[in-house]
């Protein structure tokens, strides 16, 4: 006889792990986002992060599958859901990145930072669930805090920046609605994630010029180790994360991202945060906290816990 009882508290156990692996996640994509700034002012463009870092990756995956005898190969009914969520997480790095190239970097995560909107909108139709309007509320106060914390810019807009940006973030809510699909290990999932995204790294690399020279990192050696380890921690947090709680809750929680990323850079580069910045990040920890502390404190199978 099954005990509903623990059943339920395991579920709501589930929902906190995964919570909090998502919050580690945005923490390490946010000091990743500090290193990948350092690099690029000395001359490493998002391409040669993708492609350098998956070069590194795949070796170190290939041999810690063969030292612990687990697989990296995909079934057929795994395949679909795994490159549909390694082809996302590719574009969203590209794109993201090299929309850099055209814009500053406030106005690039202000663009990039709309993807938790993209998932409230496919959510309904892609999980065929109805999201309540508190969701919607706490999406939109969430997202005029990253505003808010990024800060008002006068730059010009350059188009081909915008439209990068916008398909970065489209990729990423892909990446969130597909991770919610998993079904594989997490190594198998960050192995093909990273080899898809080595193709595909190398051929924005030459589109823009080529692939930077391996003696070019030796300059940004520790600018590029943060980028790389702040990236593999904040993929694997997002992947462990995946499978315990919802695309919708999950994007969320990442919003968090970008206020770690204006408190790193404040600490590790002395940007100044002003009071608006400041408002703008309780606005975000505040909207995150009152949509996810009283869904983890109910049961998940509760109605009235939502999506």
């Amino acid at each position: 006889m099954i005990d509903l009882g623990a059943a339920e508290a395991a579920a709501r156990r589930s929902v906190r792990v995964g919570a909090l692996f998502a919050l580690s996640g945005a923490t390490a994509y946010g000091i990743n986002i500090v290193g990948a700034r350092l690099c690029a002012q000395l001359g490493i463009t998002g391409s040669d992060i993708v492609v350098y870092r998956g070069l590194m990756f795949l070796p170190l995956l290939i041999g810690i599958a063969l030292a612990t005898g687990r697989r990296l190969t995909l079934t057929d009914g795994e395949r679909p859901t795994v490159l549909r969520f390694a082809l996302a997480g590719a574009g969203t790095a590209l794109c993201y990145m090299s929309s850099l190239r055209y814009l500053s970097v406030p106005l690039a995560v202000t663009i990039f930072y709309t993807y938790p909107l993209f998932v409230i909108v496919l959510t309904p139709y892609v999980d065929r669930v109805r999201l309540p309007l508190r969701r919607w509320l706490v999406a939109l106060i969430a997202f005029a805090g990253v505003l808010l914390a990024i800060g008002p810019h006068a730059e010009a807009l350059d188009p081909r920046g915008v439209a990068l940006a916008l398909a970065g973030s489209l990729c990423s809510a892909g990446m969130f609605l597909s991770g919610s699909r998993l079904t594989t290990d997490s190594l198998v999932t960050v192995f093909w994630s990273q080899l898809v995204a080595l193709p595909l790294g190398l051929a924005f690399a030459y589109a823009g010029g080529g692939l930077s020279e391996p003696a070019a990192l030796v300059g940004a050696a520790l600018p590029f180790a943060v980028a790389v380890g702040g990236y593999f921690l904040g993929f694997l947090f997002q992947v462990l994360a995946a499978a315990r709680i919802s695309a919708a809750t999950s994007s969320l929680l990442f919003l968090f991202e970008p206020v770690v990323a204006i408190a790193a850079a404040a600490l590790a580069l002395k940007e100044h945060i002003g009071p608006v910045q400041a408002l703008g990040m309780v606005l975000v920890i505040g909207a995150l906290a009152a949509d996810t502390l009283p869904a983890l404190r109910r049961s998940p199978a509760s109605p009235a816990a939502g999506p």
